[in-house]
Order: C-alpha cells, then sequence, then structure tokens
C-alpha cells in the first residue's frame, strides 16, 4: 500500500539525486527567439524563446533521456486538441524543469507510455486556453510506470479569468491523470503544486483517475485556490492518497465540493483509497459549505484527521511558498 511511509521515503531520497542533479535555469541568460523543437534523444532544450502558431511548440516523439529546462513556451498553435506547449509520445526519461507557458491549450501533454520516468518540476504556465478536452497544465494520457513526478508546479489561471474572448476555453482540470498509473512502490507523486484559478463546470484542480483504469498516485501538500468545480477528485481507480492539501473555493457559479470520491465508470476498480490532513474551505454555488463528498460506490474510504470547515483557507493561501520548492522555483 502506498501509505507505507518508510518505503516512500526511502524510494524518494533514491531518486532525487538522479532527477535534480542539474535542474536549476540560468536566469541570467538571454532566450534565444525559435520556431517548433522536434526534440532527439539524449538533447537538452534549454535558453529558447518558442513560439508556433500552427502546432506544439516543442514535440517528443518515441525519445528518451531528454531534458527541457529554463525556456519561455508559447503562443502555440491554433488547434486545441493538440496545439500544446509539450506534446509527448511514447517517449520516457523526462525532465521538464523551471519553463514558462503561457497562451497554449494545454502545457504539457504526455500520451502512451509504460516505461515512466518524468519529472515536471518548477513550471509557471498562465493563460491556459483549452477548451475541452484540454485545458491543463499536464494531462498524462495512459501514460504510466515508476518515477512519475509533478512537483513545485504552479498553474495561476486567476490572470484573465477563465473565458477566452470568445466565452470559450479555459483551464478544465489543471493535473489530470486519465487512465495512467504509479507502480505500488513508485506511485505517481504530485506534491507541492500551486494552482489558482478556473471556470469550468466539469473540471477542477487535481484528478486521479480520470477515465476508468489506473491507480497509485499520491496527492500531497499542494495548494489549490478557486481551481473550478472541484478541487481534488477521485472518480475511479485504486490506491490513490490524498493528504496534506489546502484548498479553498469561494462562491461562484460554478464551485461544487473540495474533495468528491465517486466512481464514474462502469466496471473498472475503485478501492483502497486514503484521504487524510487535509484543509478545505469550499463554498458551492449556493453558498453552502461543501468540503467533501463520497458517493459511496468506492468502498470504504479511509478517511481521517481532514478539517473540513478550515477558514483559515483563503485566497492568501496563496502566496505561501513551499520551502522544499525554493531550489525550483528561482526566476
Amino acid at each position: 500500500m502506498i501509505h507505507k511511509h518508510n518505503l516512500l521515503k526511502l524510494f524518494l531520497y533514491l531518486i532525487s539525486p538522479i532527477f535534480c542533479a542539474n535542474c536549476h535555469a540560468q536566469s541570467n541568460k538571454e532566450l534565444k527567439n525559435s520556431g517548433q523543437v522536434i526534440a532527439k534523444s539524449g538533447e537538452t532544450i534549454t535558453g529558447l524563446n518558442i513560439i508556433n502558431p500552427s502546432g506544439p511548440c516543442i514535440v517528443l516523439q518515441q525519445v528518451s533521456r531528454v531534458t527541457i529546462i529554463g525556456n519561455q513556451i508559447g503562443p502555440c498553435g491554433k488547434d486545441p486538441n493538440y496545439d500544446v506547449g509539450i506534446f509527448i509520445y511514447q517517449s520516457h526519461n523526462l525532465q521538464i524543469i523551471n519553463n514558462h507557458f503561457h497562451d497554449i491549450s494545454s502545457a504539457i501533454y504526455a500520451l502512451e507510455n509504460q516505461l515512466g520516468k518524468l519529472l515536471v518540476e518548477g513550471n509557471h504556465a498562465t493563460q491556459i486556453k483549452g477548451p475541452f478536452p484540454r485545458g491543463q497544465l499536464v494531462q498524462l494520457d495512459k501514460y504510466s510506470g515508476p518515477e512519475i513526478i509533478l512537483r513545485c508546479n504552479i498553474s495561476d489561471q486567476a490572470i484573465g479569468g477563465y473565458l477566452n474572448i470568445d466565452g470559450r476555453g479555459g483551464p478544465e482540470d489543471h493535473i489530470n491523470i486519465y487512465k495512467s498509473s504509479g507502480t505500488a512502490i513508485s506511485p505517481i507523486m504530485i506534491i507541492n503544486n500551486k494552482i489558482r484559478g478556473g471556470g469550468s463546470l466539469s473540471g477542477g484542480g487535481i484528478i486521479a483517475v480520470d477515465g476508468g483504469q489506473g491507480g497509485n498516485v499520491i496527492i500531497k501538500n499542494n495548494i489549490l485556490i478557486d481551481p473550478g468545480q472541484y478541487g481534488i477528485a477521485i472518480p475511479s481507480g485504486n490506491n490513490i492518497e490524498i493528504t496534506g492539501n489546502q484548498i479553498f473555493g469561494n462562491q461562484k457559479s460554478w464551485t461544487n465540493v473540495g474533495i468528491y470520491v465517486w466512481n464514474q465508470y462502469k466496471n473498472t476498480v475503485c478501492s483502497d483509497n486514503r484521504i487524510s490532513n487535509n484543509q478545505i474551505n469550499y463554498i458551492n454555488k449556493k453558498g453552502v459549505s461543501n468540503p467533501y463528498w463520497d458517493s459511496g460506490n468506492c468502498g470504504e474510504i479511509n478517511l481521517f484527521n481532514n478539517t473540513l470547515k478550515n477558514l483559515a483557507i483563503t485566497q492568501k493561501t496563496w502566496d505561501i511558498n513551499f520551502s522544499e520548492c525554493r531550489k525550483s522555483l528561482k526566476r
């Protein structure tokens, strides 16, 4: 089970030097203008201002050992289904670190991999346009395996509001784990991220596992401020832990619930999930506190030590800086 904390600490200790030995961008480096970049195995992509009006800004297709660090990425493309900041297909052993994304349908879309080894750390995204099915800081789509870590990233969509000029789009699920899994001893880690803004009637902050297949995910110590209809969600999946998060939702026409558990897919597993030590202050569209909802179709939830009406959690909670992220978030 993923709540074997000693095993988890050992795992994080072992992988941290591998991922972060050289993970800091040169802040004083002048960026070079670039069009679309097609990554090659073993390559480092850095110091670029990447704009592509006709498609994804960076494409990784069947490559490995690629590092993308310290770039400005966007605007990217016109087709909202595929014109993302970084498009990843059947690629693994990747590091995406300290980049700034803006004016993109989604920042990072990773598709079809079973080998894992993906680090997304210290990135900052604004002006996520969507529309659905895009609209994410990160979406994993049938992207599974060990050593998948999303940490110390910022998705700040409060700037400019939710809707585009044409009245469509914006962030859907800031982080979406779709039909994807970690392993029992190396779960997908979504930790120390900050998420703000969104007005989707269906989307929200962090969702695991969407699509009805997947599991082995830890969602830990994230800050979510007005992220959308919900804060954090389990719509299916097994061995998912939600712990130590701070979640705030002010009354909006789209707000619903801080955390929910609800198996939305037939003939899929939804079990062995754990929710603990979260602080929630979420007001639904009717003006009623609605921190947590369990549909009852995911088995018994290991639910303990959550504060379900913490009035200390407000928009100002956004200003908290994680000490663990100081090195990652230098700008």
